[in-house]
Parts: C-alpha cells; sequence; structure tokens
C-alpha cells in the first residue's frame, strides 16, 4: 500500500471581510497552496491502492472565506474518492480555536468532518495481502503526550499521525526520545521545517515540512511530501518527494519581508544591549560603550520617550 503523507497547507486568503494577518502576502498565496494540492491529489492518481494522511494546519485561521473553505472541501472530497475513504486529517491548532476539538464544527475544518471520519482519533486500513495497519491521529491537544512513555492512547498503534512538536530546535522533543512502544511509522508536523526520515527504537519517523512557506525564514524552502510504502505490516521504503511551486517573489513581497527581517534584528540587538546594560550595572561595572548607539537605532520602533528614558537611565548608571 501507498501512503501520501502531507502537512501544514495553511490554506488562506484575504478579502475585506477576512484579512490576511500576515503581511507582506500576494494575492498569489491562496492559488499557490492551492495548486500544490492539486499536485498532491494527481500524484496519488498514479496508484492503485493509496492512502492519504494530512498532518493538520490545513487552514492559517479557523475560519477562512466561505469560498476558500469549499475550495479546500471539494479538494478533500476528491481525495477522499480517490483513496476509497482510506484518507485522515490530523487537527492542528491553526484550523481550531483555543486548541478545543469542541469548536470544530464552527470552523473552516467542520466542513471536513460533516463529509465523514477523516477527523476521527483512529482508523484501520486493510492492505492488499489483507493486513489490518491501526493507525492513531494525535491532534494539536495532545502536546502533553510527547514526555509520557507508552500512554494508552498510543498502544497497539501501527502508524501514529501527529500534529505536535517532535523535532528539532526550541520547545521540541527530538524523535529519539520518543518512548511510545513499537509503531512502524510516526508522522510529525507542525514544525514547518521537517527533518530527515530516520529510524529509532524500531519506529520510521517521517516529517517532510510544510507545504506552505509563511515567513521570511521559509520561503525557499523546497515544499515536500512524504511517499510510504507499507505491506503486510511491513515498512518497505520512505523517501520525500519536492512539490512544484511558484517562486517566492510571486507570493511574497520581497522587499517587505527584507524590512520585517532587518526590524527583527535590530530589536535582538537592541534586546542584548538592554540585557548588557543590565548585567553590567548589577556587576558594578557601568555600562557598556554602545548603547547609545543601539537606542538610536531603536527611536524609529519605541518612540522617543522610551529611547529618552533609557539614555537617562544609563547615563545615571
Amino acid at each position: 500500500m501507498h501512503i501520501v503523507y502531507c502537512t501544514d497547507a495553511h490554506l488562506s486568503a484575504s478579502t475585506p471581510e477576512h484579512p490576511s494577518p500576515r503581511k507582506h502576502r500576494r494575492i498569489t498565496y491562496e492559488s499557490d497552496i492551492m495548486a500544490k494540492l492539486q499536485w498532491v491529489r494527481d500524484y496519488i492518481g498514479q496508484f492503485d491502492e493509496c492512502a492519504v494522511i494530512d498532518g493538520g494546519d490545513s487552514f492559517d485561521r479557523p475560519t477562512e472565506p466561505l469560498v476558500t473553505s469549499i475550495r479546500y472541501a471539494q479538494w478533500w472530497r476528491d481525495i477522499e474518492a480517490r483513496t476509497q475513504k482510506h484518507a485522515l486529517q490530523v487537527v492542528g491548532q491553526h484550523t481550531i480555536r483555543g486548541y478545543s476539538l469542541a469548536s470544530i464544527p464552527s470552523c473552516s475544518i467542520g466542513l471536513v468532518q460533516l463529509m465523514g471520519d477523516a477527523l476521527l482519533d483512529t482508523h484501520q486500513w486493510k492492505d492488499r495481502t489483507g493486513f489490518t495497519w491501526n493507525i492513531r491521529s494525535l491532534h494539536c491537544d495532545k502536546e502533553v503526550l510527547l514526555g509520557v512513555p507508552n500512554p494508552p492512547e498510543v498502544l497497539g498503534a501501527d502508524i501514529i499521525a501527529t500534529h505536535i512538536s517532535i523535532g528539532y530546535g526550541y520547545g521540541c522533543t527530538p524523535p529519539e526520545a520518543i518512548r511510545w512502544g513499537s509503531p512502524r511509522i510516526i508522522t510529525a508536523a507542525h514544525i514547518h521545517t521537517g527533518f530527515p526520515i530516520c529510524e529509532y527504537n524500531g519506529t520510521v519517523f517521517v516529517a517532510p515540512g510544510a507545504l506552505a512557506r509563511l515567513n521570511a525564514d521559509e520561503i525557499h524552502r523546497q515544499p515536500q511530501i512524504a511517499h510510504i510504502e507499507v505491506e503486510a505490516g511491513e515498512v518497505l521504503n520512505v523517501e520525500y518527494i519536492p512539490v512544484p511551486h511558484r517562486p517566492a517573489e510571486e507570493v511574497f513581497d520581497m522587499g517587505g519581508l527584507e524590512q520585517d527581517a532587518e526590524a527583527q534584528q535590530e530589536r535582538v540587538e537592541f534586546r542584548e544591549t538592554i540585557a548588557q546594560i543590565e548585567a553590567a550595572r548589577a556587576s558594578g561595572g557601568g555600562v557598556v560603550e554602545d548603547w547609545r548607539e543601539a537606542l538610536e537605532k531603536m527611536r524609529g520602533e519605541v518612540g522617543d520617550e522610551v529611547v529618552a528614558r533609557l539614555i537617562g537611565y544609563c547615563e545615571g548608571t
């Protein structure tokens, strides 16, 4: 059986009634995401026996414009038809309110819930050999299970599809630290960078990263999906497949992103300077010499009054 795994599409559109909270997106953002989703639909069409796992955060906000929500629902209907209902979705925090699964019916993802059992916690898929694969979804509200060895929610699962912080970096639990028995596969989402295919304690970890490109630090990342081949309880092969996409400059205002990145760097330097000032004051060593330059850089961001107060503070130490 072939399993196609994609995640974090973050489909969104900006309208006067639903303006996008993210700056520097062009109007082409929605069509870029939909084109990638349609590519996934066409990709699975080449297989006689295929299943699909969507790792969550299909929408960028709990409630997207109706036409956008319907476009996605139509795509999912096609996915279910092509996989003979061998398709599931994990629920990410962007698609619901306050990490509450109870809010699903009032959100855009509720259209998927209306169509069937894609959002259920447990699924069973039978491959051509007759082997039954038990799949467990861990939605975004199950973050607490990351540090729990062998929680009852995952016992007996052959595949665990997650939308929690498995990965590398701040606040993440690395794959090698997961202690959930011996599932054949764990799919990871939420962390947009993903990580290379790896195996620990008999479990293959799969994290191709997000289909979407949201921020300045990921606009040049190559979106990809995972193609997993399984049969009779065994994992035969896993590979990442690149997904075609528009050039970043067609989807984002690159100049605006660069300005934001520069402003963010100035804020980081400002905070570091203030931290140095506090450390020097606490140690009785006076203030660092370049504090005045750092404060002047931030005048346009924090205002004259704040800068004046900080200058007075520094001159008095």
